[in-house]
Parts: C-alpha cells; sequence; structure tokens
C-alpha cells in the first residue's frame, strides 16, 4: 500500500480535494506485516499526504468506501483470486489494477471494464488515475461495463454452475 499512497501523491498531490482511503488492517503481531504498515505510514508522512490518506483499519463491510469511491486502485504483485477487485468491479467502481497474467488480466478489459497496469509502474498508475479523474463519463462507462463482465463471469449463478460441472467431472455423474 505504500505504493498507492505515492502513485496517488504523484497523481493527486496537488489537488486538496483528492482523498485516499486505504481500507484494511492497520495493526498486527506479524513482523513482516508491521514493517509494511510502518512503510505506508512512512509513504504517507514522505509525501505529504497526512491529511488527505485515511487509514480505515479492518472494517467489516467495506461497500461503504465503494459507494463513496470515485475510482479503487490495487496494485498487488501476487495474488490467487483478488476479491476486493470482485468487490469493486461488482459495484461498479471504476478500477485501475496491476497486470496480473490469468488473474486480473481475466477479470478487466482495458479500455472496457477498467484500467490494467504493469506492476510497479507508478506513472502508469498515475496516469491511469488522472484519466478517471479527468474523464468522469468515460470512468463511469467503465465501472458500468465492470458490472456486466463480473455478472457474465463472476456472478452467483455462474459460478454455481461452474461448481457444479466440476462435481460432475469429479464424480462423473
Amino acid at each position: 500500500m505504500d505504493f498507492i499512497v505515492r502513485v496517488w501523491a504523484k497523481a493527486f498531490g496537488g489537488d486538496e480535494n483528492a482523498y485516499l482511503a486505504l481500507v484494511g488492517p492497520m495493526r498486527t503481531t506479524s513482523r513482516t506485516k508491521a514493517a509494511q504498515i510502518q512503510k505506508v505510514k512512512e509513504a504517507i508522512r514522505e509525501t505529504g499526504l497526512e491529511d488527505r490518506v485515511i487509514l480505515t483499519g479492518g472494517v467489516p463491510d467495506p461497500e461503504h468506501y465503494l459507494q463513496a469511491a470515485d475510482v479503487f486502485t490495487f496494485a498487488s504483485v501476487m495474488e490467487g483470486q483478488p476479491n476486493a477487485v470482485l468487490e469493486a468491479m461488482s459495484a461498479g467502481v471504476p478500477c485501475v489494477v496491476s497486470r496480473l497474467p490469468g488473474i486480473t488480466d481475466d477479470l478487466i478489459e482495458p479500455g472496457s471494464s477498467g484500467w490494467l497496469v504493469e506492476e510497479d509502474d507508478i506513472d502508469g498508475f498515475a496516469a491511469s488515475l488522472a484519466e478517471v479523474r479527468g474523464d468522469p463519463a468515460a470512468a463511469e462507462a467503465r465501472g458500468r461495463a465492470a458490472v456486466e463482465k463480473i455478472s457474465r463471469s463472476a456472478g452467483i449463478d455462474v459460478v454455481v454452475d461452474q461448481y457444479i460441472d466440476l462435481y460432475r467431472r469429479i464424480t462423473g455423474r
């Protein structure tokens, strides 16, 4: 998430109306995670965004944050199934995400349902976020396309049918 803070500073550092909410736990007993959290806090200080970055901590239902968001960004470099991206797409929030072959590139259709950026490409992320902010109508259209894409590929009926097909193949029934 420290990368996202630096991206946000690059894209919106001079815009006093651009706020970043980092939703997720900010306390841990894990040394590795504690070091990551410390890096986030250092990035916030170094970029001068203390008054524009909100650290929510863990929230039981992030839906309210998604409803309030103008954009969702996800810069993970390794994921299995990025549920947060699925949730944001389902909520119709324009998504700027890192390209993870076989994972996010199966979810996001660049130019249609969101933006895919190569991992660690701070300029690419910043440009994509600026594009969302600069063309709200296009961003809204991509958000609607994301809802349609998720409904077609990951809606509950689709997933249930996929599980039934899987069980039938496994059991031979």
